[in-house]
C-alpha cells in the first residue's frame, strides 16, 4: 500500500517539456478536433484524439499539450457537445510528460492535466444546463427548485442558483422566504437565500442569510453584497451581522463588508466596543487597521497605551499592522 503512495518520478525538466510543447503550434493542431466535436462525429473525435496520443514525430510534451488544449475548450463549447465517450476517454488519459513538484522536485506531477480540464468542462456544462433549468423550474413552485436543487451535485446547485437571474420578482420573492425559514435546518441554502436577496434589491433578506445561514457559501455571498450594494446598505447589513449574527458570520461579514464603511461613524464606534470582545476583537482589530481616518488611528494608538486588558493588546495589534501595511506600501 506504501508503494501505491509513491509518486512517480520527473521524465522532464520543466524547460525541456515546455521546449519540446512549443516543437507543434498546439493552435493549429487542435483546430481539426473542434471541427470535429462541433460536426458532432464522435467516433471520428476518438480517433483523432487517439492519433494524436500516438503520434512517433511529436514529443510526448506537445501531444499532450494539444490534448489539454482541446479538453480545456470543451468548456466553451454547448453542454454534451461531445460524447460521453469522448469525455471518458479524455478523463482516463494517463499523462507521460511527468515535471517536478515545485516544492518536491524529485517527484514527478503532470505538465499537462488532461482528465482534470475535462472534468473542469463536464463542471461548466453541468452548471451551464442547470442555469438553463432553473427560471423554469421556479415557475412550478419553490418545491420543484429546491426539490431539484437538493438532488443536484455541486456544480449543478450552482448552476440553478446563476439561473435565478432570470427569474421574476414574484417567484424569486417566494422562494427567498421559503430558503430563509429553512435556513437554520439547512445552511446550504445559504447560496440560494443569498442570491434571491440580491436580485431583489433586499437588504433584509441578507440580514436573515447572516443571521441563520453558514458554511463554505457564506463568504462569496457576503463579498456578492459589498459589490452590489449601496453603502448604507453595506453598513446597516454589517452593523446587523455584528449585533446579531453567529460570531463566525459576523467575523466574515467585518472582513467582506467593513473594508468600505470604515468612515461611517456607527461602524467605527461598534468596532471600537467590540475590540474587548474575545470572539469579534480580531476581526475588529483588523479591520480598523485599515482606515485611512486620522480619529481612528489616534484612538487606536491611545488606546495602545492607556487601554487595558484584550481591548488595548487588539488596539495594539491594529496599530502595528497599520504601520506594517503603510510601510509594504511605500516599497
Amino acid at each position: 500500500a506504501q508503494a501505491d503512495t509513491i509518486l512517480p518520478e520527473p521524465n522532464w525538466t520543466l524547460r525541456e517539456a515546455r521546449d519540446a510543447a512549443a516543437q507543434v503550434d498546439a493552435v493549429a493542431a487542435v483546430k481539426p478536433l473542434f471541427q470535429l466535436a462541433r460536426a458532432g462525429r464522435d467516433e471520428d473525435l476518438l480517433r483523432a484524439l487517439a492519433s494524436v496520443a500516438e503520434r512517433a514525430d511529436w514529443p510526448a510534451p506537445a501531444r499532450e499539450r494539444v490534448l489539454h488544449t482541446f479538453a480545456l475548450g470543451l468548456a466553451d463549447l454547448p453542454p454534451g457537445a461531445v460524447s460521453r465517450d469522448v469525455t471518458d476517454w479524455l478523463l482516463g488519459y494517463q499523462p507521460q510528460t511527468l515535471v517536478p513538484h515545485d516544492d518536491y522536485p524529485l517527484a514527478g506531477v503532470p505538465l499537462y492535466g488532461i482528465g482534470t480540464a475535462a472534468a473542469g468542462a463536464l463542471h461548466s456544462w453541468q452548471r451551464q444546463a442547470a442555469a438553463a433549468e432553473s427560471s423554469r423550474l421556479l415557475q412550478q413552485g419553490n418545491e420543484a427548485w429546491l426539490e431539484a436543487w437538493r438532488a443536484a451535485g455541486p456544480a449543478r446547485q450552482r448552476g440553478f442558483v446563476d439561473g435565478l437571474e432570470g427569474a421574476g420578482a414574484e417567484p424569486l420573492r417566494g422562494l427567498a422566504d421559503q430558503a430563509l425559514e429553512r435556513l437554520p435546518a439547512e445552511p446550504g441554502l445559504t447560496a440560494v437565500a443569498a442570491r434571491a436577496g440580491i436580485l431583489l434589491s433586499d437588504p433584509a433578506v441578507l440580514e436573515g442569510t447572516v443571521a441563520a445561514g453558514g458554511g463554505p457559501d457564506l463568504a462569496p455571498a457576503l463579498r456578492s453584497a459589498a459589490q452590489t450594494l449601496d453603502e448604507i446598505e453595506r453598513a446597516d447589513l454589517l452593523l446587523h451581522a455584528i449585533r446579531h449574527a453567529p460570531t463566525v458570520n459576523a467575523s466574515l461579514a467585518i472582513a467582506e463588508l467593513a473594508p468600505g464603511v470604515l468612515h461611517q461613524p456607527e461602524v467605527a464606534e461598534l468596532l471600537f466596543a467590540r475590540l474587548a470582545d474575545r470572539a469579534l476583537g480580531p476581526a475588529a482589530a483588523l479591520a480598523l487597521s485599515k482606515s485611512k481616518s486620522p480619529a481612528v488611528r489616534e484612538r487606536l494608538e491611545e488606546l495602545a497605551v492607556s487601554g487595558a486588558g484584550l481591548q488595548a493588546q487588539r488596539a495594539e495589534i491594529a496599530v502595528e499592522t497599520a504601520r506594517q501595511n503603510a510601510g509594504g506600501n511605500r516599497q
